[in-house]
């Protein structure tokens, strides 16, 4: 629904994508949203949009495809979050809550703010201006450049397997396991 899609930061991933391709910067979005978005009827060659589920194997193979991942949301979702850098993905993320826990600002993610009024309403300016303003420098510098492209992405996958690897959340697991068993 719309509030999820302006929570989410599909208007920004979609006016983000359209500064960056009216800029000319050589990118491709895939995105997940059941609407329509202006930047693929203005860009019809660089935004795919998904409407519909993806069975694992079909959402793997678009993940592995990409470089980069969007999530400039109110909130840290952190299974999208989580999943994007166990494809060695780096993120480009608003400072929402619960995002530190998982973001490196220049390390696995590029990171700013975004002003703490509503997404949906506004008056004049969108509450998020600063933050395109702000990040589309750095993500130009980032597709510009395909040698930090790849150290971000090495950095990503370092930092996961070092945090949320499937053997750490297994060990964590049994360790959880043996405190409890011990506790009675």
């Amino acid at each position: 629904n719309d509030h999820n899609f302006f929570n989410r930061g599909g208007q920004i991933i979609d006016e983000l994508v359209t500064k960056l391709l009216d800029d000319g910067v050589n990118i491709n979005l895939t995105y997940k949203s059941p609407r329509m978005l202006p930047s693929q009827n203005k860009y019809p060659k660089n935004v795919n949009i998904i409407h519909d589920y993806l069975p694992k194997n079909k959402l793997e193979d678009i993940m592995y495809g990409q470089d980069v991942f969007l999530l400039p949301s109110k909130q840290v979702h952190s299974a999208s979050l989580t999943e994007a850098f166990s494809f060695g993905m780096p993120s480009i993320v608003s400072n929402g809550w619960g995002m530190s826990e998982f973001c490196v600002d220049d390390f696995n993610c590029l990171m700013h703010e975004i002003e703490p009024t509503s997404f949906r309403r506004w008056l004049g300016k969108p509450p998020y201006e600063s933050f395109l303003n702000n990040i589309i420098p750095r993500i130009k510098s980032l597709c510009n450049n395909r040698e930090l492209l790849i150290k971000k992405s090495e950095n990503t996958l370092s930092w996961y397997m070092t945090n949320h690897c499937r053997e750490n959340h297994i060990n964590n697991f049994a360790r959880l396991l043996n405190y409890v068993v011990l506790k009675k």
